[in-house]
C-alpha cells in the first residue's frame, strides 16, 4: 500500500487537471482531425484502391481464389 506523500497527492491533482484539459480539448482535436480526414480522403481513398488492386489481381489469378 502507497502512502499517499504530498508529491504524490500533487501528482494525481495534475494528472486530474491534464485529463480536464484533454476533455476539454477533445472536440477542438476531433474538428482538427476531420478536416484533415476530409482534406486527404480522397488521396487515402485512392491508395486504398490501387492498394486492393495490387493485392487482389494475383489472387484472381489462381483457381478458386485460392493462393
Amino acid at each position: 500500500h502507497i502512502k499517499p506523500t504530498k508529491a504524490t497527492v500533487r501528482s494525481l491533482v495534475y494528472a486530474l487537471y491534464i485529463l480536464l484539459q484533454v476533455k476539454v480539448n477533445l472536440s477542438l482535436v476531433r474538428n482538427v482531425a476531420f478536416s484533415i480526414l476530409e482534406r486527404y480522403m480522397n488521396q487515402i481513398l485512392k491508395n486504398l484502391d490501387s492498394r486492393f488492386e495490387i493485392l487482389s489481381s494475383p489472387i484472381s489469378g489462381f483457381p478458386n481464389g485460392s493462393v
